[in-house]
């Protein structure tokens, strides 16, 4: 697998500032072009991250920085 395989998704540490603001910064990287958010939970969070919706799509190798 080469480095242009892998998807490359970026968290803007300076938007963070508490919890909700967290989840902003989730849903503006890993929810874009999905027609729904994710609410503040570390459920959902988890969800995200095993793919298949938003973002990652099924199985797909990412680098989150």
């Amino acid at each position: 697998m080469s480095k242009e395989d892998i998807k490359e998704l970026i968290f803007d540490g300076s938007r963070i500032h508490d919890i909700p603001s967290f989840y902003d910064e989730v849903n503006r990287v890993f929810m874009k072009g999905a027609d729904f958010t994710l609410g503040p939970s570390l459920d959902a969070f988890n969800d995200v991250l095993h793919g298949g919706y938003g973002a990652i799509r099924g199985n797909e190798p990412i680098c989150l920085k």
